[in-house]
């Protein structure tokens, strides 16, 4: 929480009203640093490795079967 953004429950209307709340106190360098940080996070998540994790799941998947 605070790293690359803010989690809350959409069904939790207080935790998205605090998000709101800590993303509009956060400084421009802090949002800067958690930008970066959400970019940095994010990368990795490709549709290749997205499609190797999948196949790994079948592969698992079939082996215990």
């Amino acid at each position: 929480h605070g790293v690359t953004g803010w989690l809350f429950r959409t069904d939790r209307e207080e935790e998205m009203e605090q998000a709101i709340e800590e993303a509009l106190e956060t400084t421009p360098d802090r949002l800067a640093a958690m930008r970066d940080a959400a970019r940095a996070a994010a990368l990795p998540l490709t549709p290749a490795h997205a499609a190797d994790c999948f196949v790994r799941l079948l592969c698992t998947a079939w082996e215990g079967h």
